[in-house]
C-alpha cells in the first residue's frame, strides 16, 4: 500500500508538474519582496520562485512552489507552499514529532493565527520554520535563515503568515 501510494505521487509529479503555478497560485503570488522588506527591515536583493514538486519523501505533497527572498547578507527567507492532494497521515502531529525529537530545537505550538501551526528554532543555525495546515485546503511554511534571535524569527514569521493567511483565504 506505501509503495503504491508512493508510486502516485511520483506519477503525479511526473505528469503534472506545475500545477500551483499553472494555476496562478504560486508561492510568490501570496508573499511580495516588499512584504518581507516591511516585516524585516532589511532591503530584499533577489527574489527567486522554484517548483517544490521532489522532496524524497518528506513533503506532505508534491504540489507546490517557493518563493526565496535573499537580503546582502545571504540571510534568506522563504515560503514553501503546498496544494492538494495530500499524501496521507496527520501532518500536524507529523511535524510535531519531526520538531521536538530535535533537542536543539526550541518548539512551540502557535494558537492565535486561525489554523494550526508549530514554530521550531535553532539559535545555534539561526534557522526557523513556521509551519501552517489550514485543513486540506492549503498548507505552508515560513522559513528563515540568518536571523540570531528567535523572537524576532518568530515575530516576522507570524507576521508574514498573517497576511500569507488572509490572502490565500480570499482567492
Amino acid at each position: 500500500m506505501k509503495a503504491r501510494l508512493i508510486h502516485l505521487l511520483a506519477c503525479l509529479c511526473l505528469l503534472a508538474p506545475g500545477i500551483a503555478e499553472a494555476r496562478g497560485t504560486a508561492a510568490c503570488d501570496f508573499l511580495s519582496k516588499s512584504d518581507v522588506e516591511n516585516v524585516t527591515g532589511k532591503p530584499v536583493i533577489s527574489v527567486r520562485q522554484q517548483p517544490l514538486n521532489i522532496c524524497a519523501g518528506l513533503c506532505e505533497s508534491t504540489n507546490g512552489t517557493q518563493c526565496q527572498f535573499k537580503d546582502r547578507n545571504s540571510n534568506s527567507l522563504a515560503l514553501d507552499l503546498y496544494w492538494p492532494p495530500y499524501a496521507l497521515g496527520d501532518w500536524v502531529a507529523t511535524y510535531r514529532k519531526i520538531d521536538r525529537s530535535d533537542r536543539h530545537a526550541q518548539t512551540a505550538d502557535i494558537s492565535d493565527l486561525g489554523a494550526p501551526a508549530l514554530w521550531s528554532y535553532r539559535r545555534d543555525r539561526a534557522y526557523g520554520v513556521l509551519r501552517i495546515i489550514d485543513g486540506d485546503r492549503v498548507h505552508f511554511a515560513i522559513r528563515l535563515q540568518g536571523e540570531n534571535k528567535g523572537d524576532v524569527a518568530l515575530a516576522n514569521a507570524r507576521a508574514l503568515a498573517t497576511l500569507v493567511l488572509a490572502r490565500l483565504r480570499a482567492k
